[in-house]
């Protein structure tokens, strides 16, 4: 699972990171047919566009309704999760990315 794309749209690192789950979360469910995100996975996206943070990351997680689950468990995409998830890609797709 990748995401093409020259940069994570975001005002914030928290905000990079939270949005680089929901668009993997929007890939396998294009892919699977299920909204989730194993939590290695988006951190080794989150390294690769330099928005991985050791120490605040998981901070990333707290608050908001998109994301649900755990490091453990792994991360599912929700309904309003989702429907961000579509206001990302039509900002990206804008942006030129």
């Amino acid at each position: 699972m990748e995401i093409i794309a020259a940069e994570i749209p975001g005002a914030s690192v928290k905000d990079k990171v939270r949005n680089t789950y929901i668009l993997l979360g929007l890939s396998n469910l294009f892919a699977t047919g299920t909204p989730t995100v194993v939590d290695a996975l988006g951190r080794s996206v989150c390294q690769t566009f330099g928005v991985y943070d050791r120490t605040n990351h998981s901070k990333a997680f707290k608050g908001g309704n998109e994301l649900t689950g755990s490091v453990k468990s792994g991360w599912t995409v929700t309904v309003p999760g989702l429907r961000y998830a579509a206001t990302l890609v039509k900002q990206m797709s804008k942006s030129g990315d």
